[in-house]
């Protein structure tokens, strides 16, 4: 069902991303690295009942993707203009249909249903002890889908179409009466869908009658991911503009890492062994034709108080700022929004320089930062049985020449899905 759910045009967030990753999985099975009884597979599960999403999205919202599901033909519709219309965003505000990077096909509810079904579905093998962990491979995304869709402010709905991760964290709070949840998003970008959705529930049941600071159900957002505005650096402001601040209030930790390119304006490059920053020096234009076809000039290092973002960077902040607030929180479930777009030279984490017309790397993790992230996760979730719940978010691969294409254009580029296979195969076995 998930592979059902396709846009209007080539898409980096497309069915070839769950087979990438299955196929990935079944080679380290092949190889003997993964004894089978280690992975238990199913698609054997029911879709998400309205019941289920009503926790986490309003009635009008669901109501709306319904008649959506009904209406649509066989041509996709851009799904973002379409929700802000529905929720009464001035037309001048709402994106161009042409411009949508989300859209809606006659298999997107029902892949979208089957996406939440799966969590549940994780979520009550987990809690009845049938397994310890669980990876939920499912498509379309959710973690930007907000009580209403996109979430106010938001320039997209950036691929997501029900909230997969508050479903299944509302779920276990709800019907499995779940003390104390927590939702880890470790996602290039906020999950400002989730964070509204945490926030709403949270001031729901802090006005309850009944509600007892220390013997009510609780619930805990962390997000870690880029962020810039492009006030100093000239980008294009990096999606969805949002998580720049806590809410401790309300259990909501924003832990924001600089992309690569404000190391030093975007002409900055980084070192693929460390995440180190350096800057290339380079002349604006070249003196001469000699000049111009000579090799590029040598990367040196810059001062360490310059450097910023990079692998070395993010992993400080997960360790540091994340993994206590997780911990000292005490959660006896674990729900991951596992995206992978934060990978070396995956598509997601490119910043767009308007000016120049060029794209810029944001973060460079590699497989063995997911594997690291993911057990640090787990030594958390021992104190609960070890219960976690993966979900896939994000993460698309990286662009790669194909020469011709089939319709005979020249130096056409597709993208290239191996690395991207791998961070989430290193995630899988990390949970095991």
């Amino acid at each position: 069902d998930c592979e059902e759910h396709v846009s209007l045009k080539p898409h980096q967030e497309s069915p070839e991303r769950i087979v990438a990753i299955l196929a990935e999985l079944q080679r380290v099975i092949d190889r003997g690295e993964l004894a089978m009884g280690e992975l238990d597979k199913t698609c054997t599960f029911d879709a998400a009942e309205p019941s289920d999403i009503l926790r986490a999205h309003d009635e009008n919202y669901v109501r709306v993707l319904a008649e959506l599901s009904d209406r649509v033909g066989q041509t996709p519709i851009a799904f973002t203009p379409y929700c802000q219309n529905h929720n009464g965003v001035p037309e001048k505000l709402q994106k161009p249909a042409e411009n949508s990077d989300t859209f809606f096909s006659p298999g997107t509810l029902q892949a979208a249903l089957r996406a939440a079904g799966g969590v549940i579905h994780a979520v009550d093998r987990v809690l009845d002890g049938k397994n310890r962990s669980a990876f939920v491979c499912c498509r379309p995304p959710g973690h930007h889908a907000g009580i209403n869709g996109a979430t106010e402010g938001a320039p997209s709905s950036g691929f997501s179409i029900l909230n997969n991760a508050m479903i299944g964290a509302l779920h276990a709070i709800d019907v499995r009466k779940c003390m104390r949840v927590a939702v880890v998003d470790f996602d290039v970008h906020h999950g400002n869908g989730t964070e509204e959705i945490a926030r709403h529930w949270l001031t729901k049941q802090r006005a309850r009658d009944d509600y007892h600071r220390h013997k009510s159900p609780d619930l805990f957002f962390a997000s870690i991911h880029l962020a810039d505005d492009g006030t100093s650096s000239g980008m294009l402001p990096f999606y969805p503009g949002s998580g720049v601040q806590d809410d401790l209030m309300n259990n909501i930790v924003n832990v924001v890492v600089p992309p690569m390119w404000l190391a030093k304006g975007a002409s900055a490059t980084a070192h693929a062994e460390t995440g180190e920053r350096a800057r290339k020096k380079t002349k604006r234009f070249a003196d001469s034709e000699d000049a111009a076809a000579a090799p590029p000039p040598k990367t040196i290092a810059i001062e360490p108080e310059q450097q910023q973002g990079g692998r070395l960077e993010w992993m400080k902040a997960f360790r540091e700022r994340l993994i206590p607030a997780l911990r000292a929180f005490g959660p006896e479930l674990i729900i991951v929004s596992a995206g992978f777009d934060a990978a070396a030279s995956d598509v997601g984490n490119l910043g767009v320089d308007p000016r120049r017309n060029t794209r810029h790397q944001g973060a460079n993790l590699r497989a063995e930062d997911y594997e690291d992230m993911t057990k640090l996760l787990v030594n958390v979730s021992n104190v609960c049985d070890g219960r976690v719940v993966s979900i896939l978010e994000g993460g698309y691969g990286h662009l790669m020449s194909v020469g011709k294409s089939s319709d005979g254009a020249q130096n056409a580029l597709t993208l290239g899905r191996d690395v991207f296979a791998k961070c989430v195969k290193a995630h899988v076995q990390a949970l095991i």
